[in-house]
């Protein structure tokens, strides 16, 4: 789910592939993903998990520094609102897992550094 969901796939695309591959209805995966708060923790007690979730940091770091860019750069109102919609996704689950990691504060300052800085580049 995971991997899925940060592909650049929206949900309704990628939820009809999970259900298909493990033979569940669409619905249960859309259960599964909407109680992700509660299953999201559990991957930091997994061996294989710390580091699946050291690499899903790195790529949301990459994707929100992206979508602030585009949301700072476009004159599209859509696009904005769109790349303001996954800015707010992406900080959540940032801080969701930040939280349950133990390095939400440097993980923060690091990506509010970033987004500072590519805020100050889209005035220019």
């Amino acid at each position: 789910m995971l991997d899925l969901s940060f592909s650049g796939l929206r949900c309704s695309e990628w939820i009809p592939i999970l259900a298909h591959r493990y033979s569940v209805t669409e619905s249960a995966v859309w259960s599964d993903w909407g109680r992700r708060d509660r299953w999201l923790p559990q991957l930091f007690s997994l061996e294989k998990g710390a580091y699946k979730v050291s690499e899903l940091l790195g790529r949301l770091e990459l994707a929100i520094t992206r979508a602030f860019g585009l949301m700072m750069s476009t004159n599209n109102e859509s696009v904005k609102i769109g790349a303001m919609r996954t800015v707010d996704s992406i900080s959540k689950t940032l801080y969701t897992l930040g939280v349950e990691s133990g390095t939400y504060p440097s993980l923060l300052a690091d990506i509010m550094t970033k987004l500072v800085k590519l805020e100050e580049e889209a005035k220019r």
